[in-house]
């Protein structure tokens, strides 16, 4: 196998690793654990694990466990792939409406002592904002690499011109574009005119 060979395999490989890896820590983020409103209400309402209650951008609850209580959620936890950050939010569910849930919230707690008042936090994602808006872009840039990259390999080979016509029209097919590639792969190089 050649210099440019060996280059090209490794860029592959590369690229592949990079997106492997991304899509195992984007779906595998550390981050609370979902639950529901039964479960807050008959569990951890009940045996006053709760340590505070904060509603993000009124339509998600995040439940923060009281340090001396997460004994008690030790198989949830654990359960997980990645355990929730330590100083929490531990668990979140999704709300309807914020008059459903703070009407329910103090139905729950009537009879109790200690009183657990929600905060509320509005929070926006920046990067997703940017990748929403710039994202495509960069899709569609990353596509037209990745759709020519038959013809970047083919670069100061003899059969250049042939490949990128091939590239052009057959490299939408999987087919034609592996056929390009592995073309590219196996020309042979341009002979140096000397002068």
């Amino acid at each position: 196998m050649t210099k440019t060979k060996m280059k090209y395999l490794w860029i592959t490989i590369f690229i592949i690793l990079l997106i492997v890896i991304s899509q195992f820590f984007y779906f595998h983020s550390r981050g609370p654990i979902e639950t529901n409103w039964s479960t807050v209400k008959s569990k951890m309402l009940v045996n006053d694990d709760i340590e505070k209650v904060v509603v993000v951008n009124n339509r998600k609850v995040n439940i923060y466990i009281k340090k001396s209580s997460l004994k008690n959620y030790q198989d949830e936890i654990t359960s997980v792939f990645f355990k929730p950050l330590e100083y929490g939010p531990f668990f979140t569910f999704d709300i309807g409406s914020v008059e459903s849930f703070e009407r329910n919230f103090s139905n729950a707690q009537k009879g109790r002592l200690n009183i657990i008042i929600p905060e509320y936090r509005s929070k926006s994602n920046k990067i997703g904002e940017i990748l929403w808006t710039g994202g495509p872009f960069v899709f569609i840039f990353f596509l037209i690499i990745v759709y020519f990259t038959p013809a970047f390999v083919a670069k100061g080979k003899k059969d250049f011109r042939s490949i990128l016509i091939l590239n052009i029209f057959t490299g939408w097919t999987l087919i034609g574009w592996i056929g390009s590639l592995f073309w590219a792969i196996n020309s042979e190089p341009k002979a140096i005119q000397k002068q």
